[in-house]
């Protein structure tokens, strides 16, 4: 499985799927950077990177990857018994519940195809895109967890991944992303996330990872699951918010 021992690091997805701004700003960028000011102020928090799907027609137009640190009881508690200045904090930037929809999860990174950790992933790669995709068990009951974990790397399509890896367009690393917050109401969090750095800074390297990504859609899910999600995002540097408590050099 390649699994490591990354425990020093959470991760916290949320994949945003509609950007009505919140009443009280002009967009959703505005307040995403307001509710970043808030969350500058939590003492396991690290950094954000706010990344940005290259195809505007695909289902999350925007993901956020969050680093924070110590005990996954903070982040847990942040889920589960969100204080009330966090409350307010989100309602103010993103609007009451169901105003905007999106997916946020606190994640372990679990294994990575090279067997080196990942997070926390700073500084941020500017230049390099990242193809995530996310994997949910059907409702029937047949998903074999155990199966899927064991044999991820042909699970989730990050072999085949590797397998296209040519020098108009490198494939980095691959993480495997398992949630430990709660995946049910109100949250609805995505079960597995994987996130596969490429190098593609050139046009025509852009046209070959859009053909990767087309071709990766066609890798068959394992019985008992389905892919809800597969894009290329690229970080925006605009969005890219480091805590002034813990920093990073």
């Amino acid at each position: 499985m390649s699994s490591i021992n990354n425990n020093a690091w959470l991760v916290v997805f949320n994949f945003y799927e509609t950007i009505t701004p919140a009443s009280n700003y002009p967009s959703f960028l505005a307040g995403w950077r307001q509710l970043g000011k808030f969350v500058d102020t939590l003492d396991h928090y690290v950094g954000t990177q706010l990344q940005k799907n290259t195809n505007p027609n695909e289902r999350f137009p925007y993901v956020n990857f969050a680093i924070f640190q110590g005990s996954d009881h903070k982040v847990m508690d942040d889920f589960i018994n969100p204080g009330p200045e966090l409350m307010a904090a989100l309602i103010d930037a993103h609007g009451p519940p169901g105003h905007q929809v999106n997916f946020p999860g606190g994640y372990k990174e679990v294994a990575t195809f090279d067997g080196l950790p990942i997070a926390p992933d700073l500084p941020p790669k500017l230049k390099s895109y990242f193809l995530m995709a996310c994997f949910r068990p059907t409702d029937d009951g047949t998903a074999d967890i155990e199966s899927f974990e064991h044999t991820w790397q042909e699970s989730t399509g990050a072999a085949f991944l590797k397998k296209n890896n040519t020098p108009d367009l490198h494939v980095g690393n691959i993480g495997l992303y398992r949630l430990f917050t709660p995946p049910g109401p109100p949250y609805m969090s995505f079960p597995y996330v994987i996130r596969c750095e490429l190098n593609a800074s050139q046009e025509g390297e852009m046209y070959a990872a859009n053909q990767l990504l087309e071709q990766f859609k066609q890798v068959p899910v394992p019985h008992g699951f389905h892919r809800e999600n597969a894009a290329i995002y690229r970080i925006d540097p605009d969005n890219v918010l480091m805590s002034p408590i813990n920093h990073w050099d």
